[in-house]
């Protein structure tokens, strides 16, 4: 039997060593690395909503006619409509705070004594029902659900707590607004400056590629905000003539949750239908249902359409599968970007399609149609 060498002991000393070290640590590093780079893109993401939606606001004051120069009028059309838009909301907080703080205190007290209630009103159903079904059966399911409801009036608590420690860091939303000023005022030089860094046979594609990305973003965030709006006022609406004493916070909640498209509706009619439900009795929870699916059908059917108007319009098994995935790797804020993405993702492959492949098959089969045409003794076509 050969005897190993000091140096090919070695050798293989450290090849397991680094093999252990990537297998132990790099895995966590990467996964730093990633959560690190996720936290920029939402940034960008949410500077860049902030900016397609202060756009039309920015050009319209930039075609006042003011005695200063282009670029100092549109720094300040900018810090005009950035202040404009924080009045603004500062005005609706100011309205709505107090009731809607009112009715979420009044909807959690509810929420906790219904789970309260639930495990009771279920046993007495079993109990009442008991001949009917094995008695290991009721002994599961009573088990069960006093686990659940314990678990959902513990999940409240640690979901505010979560949001409250994780979920906002004051100094990157500090830093949104930056960007989008800056983004505002700079948009069409950071464009052309995109445009003259790609090789000279790209350019053209970046440049129809970045027209495509910036026409997707424009038509959904707006679309989003008319549609969350809307749905927000048209819930509120429907409650509040069906007598539902929360119907303002289930308003602002059905209009938040309509930023997920497909999902978010069919959470929020949970909430919408299931509160008018238990606080208000059957009749009211089957009206607001009704209405509800009926605003339901009209948003899936008539306004998203209209509004987004082709340019991130996606399939509906697409939209679920990129909310999966979205949610799967980047939580909640992966719900909100998902559907942009993969709009941005589907024009991208299309103008790539367009610019590349179409164009190479066409030049592909101008040849053969010739050489067709000499073998059966016929023109070829001009």
């Amino acid at each position: 039997m050969e005897q190993w060498t000091t140096r090919r002991v070695a050798l293989l000393t450290l090849t397991v060593g680094i093999v252990l070290y990537l297998v132990y640590y790099v895995p966590g590093a990467v996964a730093h690395f990633v959560d690190r780079v996720w936290d920029v893109v939402v940034i960008l993401i949410l500077a860049t909503a902030l900016a397609v939606l202060l756009s039309p606001a920015v050009g319209f004051l930039c075609r006042v006619r003011l005695p200063l120069p282009a670029r100092l009028q549109r720094v300040a059309a900018t810090l005009l409509a950035m202040v404009g838009c924080v009045a603004l909301l500062w005005l609706v907080v100011s309205l709505m705070a107090t009731q809607l703080f009112h009715e979420t205190e009044g909807i959690l007290q509810v929420s906790k004594t219904w789970l309260a209630q639930a495990p009771t009103q279920l046993q007495m159903w079993l109990d009442a029902h008991s001949a009917d079904f094995p008695p290991e059966v009721v002994s599961r399911v009573a088990g069960a659900a006093t686990q659940m409801t314990q678990s959902l009036l513990q999940y409240q608590f640690g979901f505010a707590k979560g949001a409250l420690l994780r979920g906002w860091y004051i100094v990157e939303l500090l830093i949104v607004p930056v960007l989008a000023f800056y983004f505002l005022i700079d948009g069409d030089a950071l464009r052309n400056g995109t445009i003259a860094s790609a090789p000279k046979r790209y350019r053209q594609f970046v440049r129809d590629a970045l027209s495509d990305v910036s026409a997707v973003l424009h038509s959904y965030v707006r679309a989003q905000v008319l549609l969350c709006g809307g749905v927000a006022v048209a819930v509120g609406l429907i409650l509040k003539l069906c007598g539902v004493s929360t119907y303002l916070s289930l308003a602002v909640l059905a209009g938040v949750l309509r930023m997920a498209p497909i999902v978010g509706p069919i959470v929020g009619g949970v909430f919408c239908v299931g509160l008018p439900l238990i606080q208000n009795g059957v009749h009211t929870g089957l009206v607001v249902l009704l209405c509800y699916w009926l605003l339901f059908v009209v948003d899936g059917k008539l306004l998203t359409p209209i509004l987004l108007a082709g340019s991130a319009m996606l399939h509906p098994v697409l939209v679920i599968i990129s909310l999966l995935l979205g949610y799967e790797f980047f939580g909640v804020l992966g719900l909100l970007v998902a559907v942009p993405a993969a709009g941005i993702l589907r024009a991208l492959y299309l103008r790539y399609r367009q610019a590349f492949v179409d164009t190479t098959d066409d030049a592909d089969a101008i040849p053969t149609q010739g050489a067709d045409a000499e073998r059966t003794g016929a023109e070829p076509a001009v």
